[in-house]
């Protein structure tokens, strides 16, 4: 079983308008739904798995918007601390509730490229091969979405502040497997990204 963490805890801080508030733009309008339902539908679809989003900033909006899906929401009170701690909170979580998990996947909600197909493949090159690691590779960089054979977990867990799983997988990169995902290059970040996404 995959347990997928879809991290969606931060502040929007590069969407601010010129009045200095960001929305939260994981509900903006995308695809006849939102960025987040988007990102939650393409988790969902993934077969042996189980989905965990963690939240922070937003968290009653992200309630609200995913009741009645078939997820966990897992709160990160330390969320200004920065995308470690919610990594951190995710493992933490899931090592408490769902021991059954051989492997983690860790996603991020603004990535709009990310399908079920990609997610799919990951988990099948990871079987193939049985390496501990396997991420995606774009714009001549390896990240998200990254999955973790268990045995990670102890470092996953040890995260913290803005230091994401970048570092275990340059540190363990004779463990890892890549998968070609170009579409990945594009996240959306600032309301310039997002109106591109909505061009293509």
């Amino acid at each position: 079983m995959t347990a997928c963490i879809l991290l969606a805890a931060g502040n929007s801080s590069r969407m601010q308008d010129n009045m200095g508030t960001a929305p939260c733009k994981l509900l903006l309008p995308f695809n006849n739904s939102t960025l987040l339902q988007h990102a939650v539908s393409k988790l969902l679809a993934v077969p042996n798995s189980r989905l965990f989003v963690v939240t922070g900033c937003y968290h009653q909006q992200i309630t609200e918007a995913l009741q009645q899906q078939q997820l966990q929401l897992v709160f990160n009170d330390n969320w200004q601390q920065g995308i470690g701690s919610s990594i951190q909170k995710g493992i933490q979580y899931i090592q408490q509730h769902f021991g059954e998990a051989e492997n983690v996947l860790i996603t991020v909600s603004d990535q709009p490229g990310i399908t079920t197909t990609l997610i799919h493949n990951i988990i099948q090159l990871q079987a193939a091969t049985h390496k501990g690691i396997v991420g995606c590779t774009y714009a001549d960089t390896t990240g998200t979405p990254v999955l973790f054979h268990k045995k990670y977990f102890t470092l996953l867990e040890q995260l913290t502040g803005h230091q994401g799983a970048k570092k275990i997988m340059q540190e363990h990169g004779y463990d890892a497997a890549s998968i070609d995902f170009p579409e990945g290059a594009t996240d959306i970040d600032t309301p310039e990204d997002y109106r591109k996404s909505l061009l293509k």
